[in-house]
C-alpha cells in the first residue's frame, strides 16, 4: 500500500537531458508582437486577455450644425475629423502630419503641445465652415494627454463642446414633475 505524500510543485523535466526546463532569456519573458506571457513553469505562451474597448460611438452622433470630431492617435501623430452622420460625409480633416501645420510643430518636440495646436487649427477650419458646435468623439481614448490637449485647443480655438445624444436634443433634458 502507498503512503500519502503531499503534492509538491516541481518544474517539469526536459525529456532527454534530465534538467529543469528552463526559462527564457529574460525574466519577464513577453512577446511585443503577441498578447502571450509565458506560465509558471516557462514551458508554453500563455494568452492574456486585451482590455476591452468602451463603446462610445453608439452614444455620440453628429449633424451638419454640429459635426462629430472625431480623434485618431497614433504613435507619432494625431488626426481628426469632423464628420457629419447624417450624410455619412467628412467635412474636413486635420492632423500633425499635414504640410500646413508641419512648419509651426517641427520647433515642438512634445506631442501633447503639438495635439494642442491641431485643435487649434482644426476650430480655425471650423469657424470658416461656420461650424460653432461640435461632439466630440474620442473612440475608446481616455480624456488624457494629447486627446485632453487637442479638445483643449479646440475650445481655446471657440468650439463649444455638445453631449451628442442621438435623439437630437442638444440642450440638458427637463423632466416635469406631476404631484
Amino acid at each position: 500500500m502507498k503512503t500519502w505524500r503531499p503534492r509538491t510543485s516541481v518544474a517539469p523535466r526536459d525529456k532527454h537531458f534530465n534538467e529543469p526546463i528552463r526559462r527564457p532569456p529574460s525574466s519577464n519573458y513577453t512577446n511585443p508582437s503577441s498578447s502571450a506571457t509565458w506560465n509558471k513553469y516557462f514551458t508554453k505562451p500563455v494568452r492574456r486577455p486585451r482590455p476591452k474597448r468602451r463603446p462610445i460611438r453608439k452614444k455620440v452622433f453628429g449633424t451638419a450644425e454640429c459635426p462629430r470630431l472625431v480623434v485618431f492617435r497614433s504613435h507619432k501623430h494625431i488626426y481628426t475629423q469632423l464628420v457629419d452622420d447624417t450624410i455619412k460625409k467628412t467635412l474636413t480633416t486635420v492632423s500633425s502630419a499635414s504640410k500646413d501645420l508641419r512648419q509651426k510643430l517641427k520647433s515642438l518636440a512634445n506631442k501633447s503641445d503639438r495635439a494642442k495646436i491641431v485643435g487649434l487649427a482644426l476650430a480655425a477650419k471650423a469657424k470658416s465652415m461656420s461650424i460653432k458646435q461640435v461632439v466630440f468623439d474620442r473612440k475608446s481614448y481616455f480624456y488624457y494627454g494629447r486627446v485632453k490637449w487637442l479638445a483643449e485647443g479646440a475650445r481655446e480655438g471657440g468650439l463649444i463642446f455638445m453631449n451628442g445624444e442621438r435623439r437630437g436634443s442638444f440642450a440638458p433634458r427637463i423632466v416635469e414633475k406631476s404631484f
